[in-house]
C-alpha cells in the first residue's frame, strides 16, 4: 500500500532531521532547536493520485525554563488547535509534532478517500498542504518573541494563512500579556490609535468610512493579542480575514515609542 509506506517513512525522516540539522543559538540561558518535517502521503496508488503535503519547521527551547516555554507553545492558539495536545518539554514537543503528522493524514485519508473516488475528474480539488514555520527571538532584553506561521489549503486552491506572536520573559518562562506592558485604564486610548491609523492607511475620515470599505465592518474595533516590539515600538498584528474580507490579507499597524510611551508600565 503505497500511501501507507510513504506516510511512515517521512515520519522517521522528520526524527533523522531533528537529529542532525540544528540551529542552536544561546540566549539568557536558553538554547534554540528546531524539528523539521517534510512529509507527502498519497491518497491512492494512481499516477495522478491527490495529496496531502506537510511541512514543518518548529523550534523549541532547551535550558532554564524550557519546559515552561515548550508547554505554552503547545498549549497556544495555533498550537492547540492543530496538534490538540497536552504535553511538555522537548521530548513531547517531538512526540507532539508525530502524533499530529499521523493524524492529519489519517483524517485526510478517511475523509477524502471516498469522495475521490466517487470524484476522479475533479482529482486537484483534492490535494491538500499544512505548513507550519517558526522563529524564535530575542526581541529586547528578558523578552523571547516566538513567531508561527501556518499555510495551508483544503481543496488544493484556497490558500489560507494565520500568524500567531508570542511573548515570554525569559527568567520566568511566563508569557507576557498586554496588560504586562500598559497600565490599567490605557486600552481606550491605545485602541482609538490604532483607529486611527488605519483612517490614515486607508484614506477615510471616521470609523464609519472605514466600515464601508471593510474594516471592521459589523465588528466592535478592538486590540489584538498579537504583537511584535522592535526597538520600542508595537506592531499590532489582525490576522487574515478577522477584521476585513480575505483580499487583505494580515493587516498590520504600527504605534512608535513616542505615541505609545506615557502608556507603558
Amino acid at each position: 500500500m503505497r500511501n501507507l509506506v510513504i506516510a511512515f517513512s517521512v515520519i522517521i525522516f522528520m526524527f533523522a532531521c531533528s537529529n542532525t540539522n540544528h540551529y542552536l543559538a544561546k540566549m539568557e540561558g536558553l538554547e534554540i532547536d528546531s524539528i523539521v518535517a517534510d512529509s507527502t502521503l498519497y491518497l491512492t496508488n494512481d499516477s495522478n493520485s491527490p495529496k496531502a503535503e506537510i511541512k514543518i519547521n518548529m523550534q523549541y527551547l532547551r535550558g532554564k525554563n524550557a519546559n515552561i516555554i515548550n508547554q505554552q507553545l503547545i498549549q497556544s492558539g495555533i498550537l492547540s488547535s492543530e496538534l490538540f495536545l497536552q504535553h511538555d518539554g522537548s521530548k513531547k514537543i517531538k512526540s507532539s509534532v508525530d502524533t499530529f503528522i499521523k493524524n492529519y493524514f489519517q483524517e485526510y485519508r478517511d475523509y477524502n478517500g471516498p469522495l475521490f473516488r466517487e470524484d476522479k475528474q475533479n482529482g486537484s480539488f483534492y490535494n491538500c498542504f499544512f505548513r507550519l514555520s517558526t522563529k524564535a527571538q530575542i526581541s529586547d532584553k528578558q523578552v523571547l518573541t516566538y513567531i508561527l506561521k501556518i499555510t495551508k489549503t483544503e481543496d488544493g486552491k484556497h490558500e489560507s494563512n494565520q500568524k500567531q506572536v508570542i511573548h515570554f520573559n525569559t527568567t520566568s518562562g511566563k508569557i507576557i500579556t498586554l496588560k504586562d506592558i500598559f497600565i490599567e485604564g490605557s486600552e481606550t486610548s491605545i485602541l482609538d490609535a490604532i483607529i486611527a491609523k488605519l483612517m490614515k492607511e486607508f484614506k477615510t475620515k471616521d470609523l464609519t468610512e472605514l466600515r464601508s470599505k471593510g474594516i471592521f465592518g459589523d465588528i466592535q474595533p478592538y486590540i489584538p493579542d498579537n504583537y511584535i516590539f522592535h526597538n520600542g515600538n508595537i506592531t499590532f498584528i489582525f490576522e487574515e480575514d478577522q477584521i476585513a474580507p480575505h483580499h487583505f490579507g494580515e493587516i498590520n499597524v504600527e504605534l512608535k515609542h513616542d505615541e505609545i510611551e506615557k502608556y507603558l508600565k
